[in-house]
């Protein structure tokens, strides 16, 4: 977000009870999985009513599963009542665990208060998959930390973790599910594809051909890096 936003007049948006509205249209339509998204969602006035009105949804069967993407600074404060309306699953922004970064980053947000959030969603009973955007010159030194710190700690952490490049408008380059020990063993290797795919963003080169033969390595199958990889990446890739 830009240091000055120009939001909408409230008039032109659409009201808590319109949105459940569109929401229900296109559930009787066929739709049968809800992200909730923003800005941020959890500011909103009156968000927990939308969520409570589309639980009715769930309830019925209508609708399989109401998600969330949200920064995580108001999410300690909503877990438990998320989970009691049905919200099973969802996707925090953290492209960095460095108090300073973040800071600077989020513009004055606390880390702690997103940590806080984290843990009460996973106490709540919600899975928990963070997002990270991998921001040339200032996170990308930090990711592969970044990731072994979601796995390493002193409980085993259902954490999942997805990876995207901002140089130009490349899409995820890696996305790895948490799973207890296992998911803490692998994140090493996790962390050096990232770093090697990551590079291979900031070139622009190949990404297309990266994914594929990421996706043939998780799957086992062997796939020779891409011919337009740098050097570096090459090497850092598993």
């Amino acid at each position: 977000m830009t240091e000055h936003q120009k939001f909408l007049p409230r008039p032109e948006l659409l009201a808590i009870e319109e949105l459940d509205r569109l929401c229900t249209l296109f559930i009787g339509l066929g739709t049968r999985k809800l992200r909730l998204t923003g800005g941020e969602p959890l500011v909103r006035r009156g968000f927990m009513l939308l969520v409570e009105r589309l639980s009715r949804h769930l309830r019925s069967g209508a609708l399989e599963e109401l998600t969330l993407t949200t920064n995580g600074t108001r999410l300690a404060e909503y877990a438990y009542d998320l989970a009691r309306r049905g919200v099973r699953r969802i996707n925090v922004s953290l492209d960095t665990r460095d108090p300073d970064a973040f800071s600077r980053i989020t513009r004055g947000g606390k880390l702690t208060q997103v940590l806080a959030g984290i843990a009460a969603a996973q106490a709540a009973g919600i899975a928990v998959k963070i997002n990270v955007v991998a921001l040339k010159g200032v996170n990308d030194h930090e990711i592969a930390d970044h990731m072994r710190a979601l796995w390493h700690g002193p409980e085993p952490q259902q954490l999942g973790c997805q990876i995207s490049c901002v140089n130009g408008g490349a899409g995820p380059i890696l996305e790895r599910k948490g799973h207890g020990d296992d998911a803490r063993d692998q994140a090493g290797a996790a962390g050096r594809t990232a770093i090697g795919a990551i590079e291979a963003c900031w070139a622009m080169e190949a990404i297309p051909e990266l994914k594929k033969a990421l996706m043939e390595r998780a799957a086992g199958r062997r796939a020779d890096p891409p011919s337009g990889l740098r050097p570096e990446a090459r090497q850092a890739l598993p």
